[in-house]
C-alpha cells in the first residue's frame, strides 16, 4: 500500500498548493473571483504558472500530503486578519463567535489530485490539520462550504448554523455557498473524530486536481 505523508507546508510548498487551487477552480468549478472581492483575491503568475492571491496569505498555513515527493492533497487553515475571517467579509456570523476572546480558524482551499480521489490521501490531510488545531487550542473552525461539499464537511463534524446562513461570494456565483462552524472546544471529541475518519467519510468530496 502507498504511503502518505501529511504535514504544515514550508513556503515553496505553499506556493504548489496555491497552483493546485486556481486549477481546482477554474478547471473544475468554471470559477474566478470577482475584481471587486474583498478578500483581494487575485491571480498572479511565475513560472510554474496561475496561482491566487488574496489578503489571507499572511495568515494562513498550509498544509499538504505526499505519497514520496510528489504532492497529492493540501488545504489551509487561515486565522483571523482584524479579527474577522475570510467568510465573514461574505456572511455575517453569529455574535458569540464575533468575541476577540473566541479564538476562531477558518479552513478552506481543499483538494486532491484527481488520481488520489480513492486513496486515503484526503483522510490524512484531515487528520493533519485537525491535530494542529488540537495543538494551537482553538475554540471553533467557520467557514463558507460550497454547496457541492456541504455533505462532506457534514461528515467531517461540521454542522449549519439555525437558521442556516447561505451566501454568494459575488452576483456572478450561481451555486452558492453555507457558512458551516464545529466546537473544537472538546479536544478528546476531535480526537474521536479523527481516529473516526474513513473512506466512507470522506465519499462526498467533490474538488480534484488533474494531474499535470
Amino acid at each position: 500500500m502507498q504511503e502518505f505523508i501529511g504535514k504544515k507546508l514550508n513556503p515553496q510548498d505553499s506556493l504548489r498548493a496555491r497552483h493546485f487551487v486556481y486549477k481546482v477552480y477554474t478547471k473544475e468549478m468554471n470559477w474566478l473571483p470577482a475584481a471587486d472581492n474583498p478578500s483581494n483575491w487575485v491571480v498572479k503568475e511565475d513560472e510554474q504558472g496561475r496561482y491566487f492571491s488574496d489578503i489571507y496569505d499572511t495568515v494562513s498555513v498550509w498544509f499538504g500530503v505526499f505519497a514520496i515527493d510528489d504532492l497529492v492533497a493540501a488545504g489551509r487553515i487561515v486565522e483571523p486578519l482584524h479579527n474577522k475571517l475570510e467568510v465573514e467579509l461574505y456572511q455575517e456570523i453569529p455574535d458569540f463567535l464575533k468575541n476577540e476572546q473566541v479564538r476562531r480558524i477558518e479552513i478552506n482551499r481543499l483538494m486532491v489530485r484527481q488520481k488520489y480521489n480513492n486513496s486515503p490521501a484526503l483522510i490524512v490531510l484531515l487528520q493533519t490539520m485537525y491535530k494542529y488545531i488540537i495543538a494551537i487550542t482553538i475554540d471553533f473552525i467557520v467557514t463558507g462550504v460550497p454547496q457541492a461539499t456541504v455533505d462532506f464537511a457534514k461528515n467531517i463534524g461540521l454542522k449549519d448554523f439555525e437558521p442556516p446562513l447561505h451566501f454568494f461570494y459575488s452576483k456572478d456565483d450561481s451555486n452558492g455557498a453555507t457558512v458551516m462552524y464545529r466546537d473544537c472546544r472538546n479536544k478528546e471529541n476531535l480526537k474521536k473524530q479523527i481516529n473516526q475518519l474513513n473512506m466512507e467519510v470522506v465519499k462526498a468530496f467533490k474538488f480534484f486536481v488533474e494531474d499535470v
